[in-house]
């Protein structure tokens, strides 16, 4: 009697066949849709080979899908989104941690000038300084406190609008996985992904025509 671990080897390398012949054919245009996603050959091969394993994993199910290969596309658009936002919200996150170290420091520092303020009030009064090195004194510090307290209010505008820009990220992701598969644009569509159009003026170069277009996404501006 054959043993059980023979029929799981033939009923796997049965699926493999299928998902050889229904699924790996689907490559080239997956690289090519993660590709425009993230502008990076790279990122879109770690996209399809993800994209892949995932419905590799749901091999059993691949017969109840009208498409297998709309579902391919389905998967690997989520994942480029998801990875594009995951690099955005990274970069932004270190971004506000050198943020919050300097502001840390700044805050600091900003203490010890107002109790070194303080201190040499207490020195001029009890005649441990004259008049002429507090003066001295008390400007050198008064300017340094000045500049770190324009740096931190700086910094503290920076770190409102970077988690600003965290929450944009999200509610546009969120707006663009909604639209993933649209065909054709509609009029709601439109408006709710795009601010705004910028048509640049029209120039001949090399006797080609050419004029810049932009597309100012909402909450993200241009992408």
């Amino acid at each position: 009697m054959l043993c059980f671990c023979f029929f799981v080897v033939i009923i796997v390398e049965m699926e493999l066949e299928t998902f050889k012949i229904t699924v790996l054919p689907l490559r080239e245009k997956l690289i090519n849709i993660s590709w425009r996603m993230m502008e990076d050959r790279s990122d879109a091969e770690d996209i399809v080979q993800e994209t892949f394993l995932k419905l590799w994993q749901i091999r059993e199910k691949l017969d109840g899908y009208n498409s297998v290969e709309a579902l391919a596309v389905q998967v690997a658009k989520n994942l480029a989104l998801d990875k594009l936002k995951q690099q955005i919200l990274s970069e932004s996150a270190a971004r506000q941690e050198d943020s919050k170290l300097e502001i840390s420091r700044l805050r600091r520092r900003i203490g010890e000038l107002e109790h070194m303020t303080a201190k040499l009030y207490e020195d001029k009064v009890s005649g441990i300084i004259n008049n002429d090195t507090f003066a001295v004194l008390i400007q050198k510090s008064e300017q340094e406190r000045i500049q770190k307290a324009e740096r931190l209010e700086v910094l503290l505008a920076e770190e409102r609008k970077a988690r600003q820009e965290v929450e944009n990220i999200r509610q546009w992701a969120g707006i663009v996985r909604r639209y993933l598969n649209v065909q054709e644009l509609d009029r709601e569509i439109v408006e709710e992904l795009i601010d705004h159009i910028e048509i640049g003026e029209r120039s001949i170069i090399d006797g080609q025509r050419h004029q810049d277009i932009k597309i100012f996404y909402r909450f993200v501006g241009v992408v």
